[in-house]
């Protein structure tokens, strides 16, 4: 305690360069915090209802070529996947799971039967095979998801969020009941806990049944609005699922006329999958990727690094005086080493414990400028648990980095005032 009422004094002292100091600790911890949630722990972290995603591939892509191109160099065709395409894809057997569900939700109009039309909501809608309910944990509040009958009959049943129905039905069991969607009546089977809205694929107001039966031979042979999710029972399967999926994409181009169609490295992990951004045929980069994103956070760190290396200096010269008198009543240079050292893990503390507190205030507050794509595709609940915000891995290294620059900057200068005479000290101009 009687250190930080120490650095409390010589706070006040030098208000200007001691603030400064911590904010530029602050800033430098919560830069480097911030730019590796918004890049890579939220992206690619677990996160309610998606916990399996370290063991997942993803499919999202049909991109197929003229059957003459073999090289692939010439005009191709590039959309989400058709249905029967994404029934090929989930057909694999090397997988513990694979889902099929829309990659676009449908805007539609909730409300109960015999409600005036001022208790009609506006939401999102997605279809979602019964293997969607076992890849991702949702947690059922009341009811359970439809059955694969239910959904191979195509049923008209629904999945809600809990938002949804306690809007309705308050925290009563709708399970049972009807929801009208777009004026048609949907028997409700279960209510899940509301998905963040920065899990674009997959979060929703209501869930209704995809079946594959159904849909094997509809619609474009390519192109489409699906997506398949594909679990495996470790990453370890990750090149026997690629080529199964690939052996199947050779049958599936055999029977097609005109066209085949090019995995271009799909399905891949998460990371790839984020990569690619939207319609992008070649395969990512990631090695120039993470380059460009570990100098990126190396610059976050420097730039401010620098900086207080220039102010501890000056702080340090304002200060030559005081630790000439210490050192005229006997303080030896390792004490006022020592002193100095603690002062800059001090300053490390209250400028991490700021930084962190920024950049919390920063993501819950500015969430709609930080993940703006994300939230405004959906009109949906906007969550992150603190867990995939803060990597104490991140955070801790950061800090380190911080104190390092904060004892090294204190220091040298320090050693070197401290061994001079103590006429210099004394005599020296604040």
């Amino acid at each position: 305690m009687r250190y930080f009422s120490q650095v409390w004094r010589l706070l006040r002292e030098n208000p200007v360069l001691g603030f400064i100091s911590i904010l530029g600790t602050a800033l430098a911890i919560g830069m480097v915090t911030l730019t590796v949630a918004t890049k890579r722990l939220i992206p690619e972290g677990d996160f309610y209802p998606a916990f399996k995603r370290d063991r997942m591939l993803f499919y999202k892509y049909g991109i197929s070529y003229e059957k003459a191109d073999t090289l692939q160099t010439g005009a191709y065709s590039a959309a989400r996947l058709s249905s029967r395409l994404a029934n090929v894809i989930a057909s694999i057997t090397s997988a513990e799971c694979t889902s099929i569900h829309s990659v676009y939700g449908s805007n539609v109009v909730f409300q109960i039967e015999g409600e005036s039309e001022e208790t009609q909501t506006e939401g999102i809608m997605r279809d979602v095979d019964v293997n969607f309910w076992k890849i991702y944990d949702f947690h059922f509040v009341h009811g359970a998801p439809f059955t694969e009958e239910e959904a191979e009959s195509e049923s008209k049943v629904v999945v809600l969020c809990r938002s949804l129905a306690q809007k309705y039905f308050g925290d009563s069991d709708p399970t049972g009941r009807e929801i009208l969607i777009q004026y048609i009546p949907y028997r409700i089977t279960g209510v899940v806990n509301d998905v963040s809205g920065y899990l674009t694929d997959i979060a929703a107001n209501a869930w209704y049944p995809f079946s594959r039966s159904a849909s094997k031979g509809l619609g474009h042979p390519v192109m489409g609005g699906k997506a398949v999710d594909i679990l495996a029972h470790s990453q370890a399967d990750f090149p026997k699922i690629r080529e199964e999926v690939l052996r199947k994409l050779q049958e599936y181009s055999a029977t097609l006329e005109n066209e085949y169609v090019s995995p271009n490295g799909q399905p891949e992990p998460l990371r790839a999958m984020l990569a690619r951004g939207s319609w992008a045929v070649e395969e990512p980069d990631l090695a120039h990727l993470d380059l460009i994103f570990y100098l990126t956070v190396l610059i976050i760190l420097l730039v401010p690094g620098i900086n207080l290396v220039a102010l501890s200096y000056a702080r340090m010269r304002r200060r030559l005086q005081e630790l000439g008198v210490r050192k005229a009543f006997g303080a030896t240079t390792r004490d006022l080493l020592l002193q100095v050292l603690r002062e800059s893990v001090v300053y490390s503390i209250i400028g991490a414990v700021l930084g962190i507190l920024l950049t919390t205030v920063a993501v819950y507050t500015l969430r709609n400028v930080l993940f703006l794509e994300s939230v405004n595709d959906l009109d949906v609940t906007f969550t992150l648990p603190l867990s995939t915000l803060f990597s104490w891995k991140v955070v801790g290294a950061a800090i380190l980095f911080s104190l390092i620059l904060n004892v090294v900057s204190m220091l040298i200068p320090a050693w070197r005032l401290v061994r001079r005479d103590i006429v210099y000290s004394l005599n020296a101009k604040r």
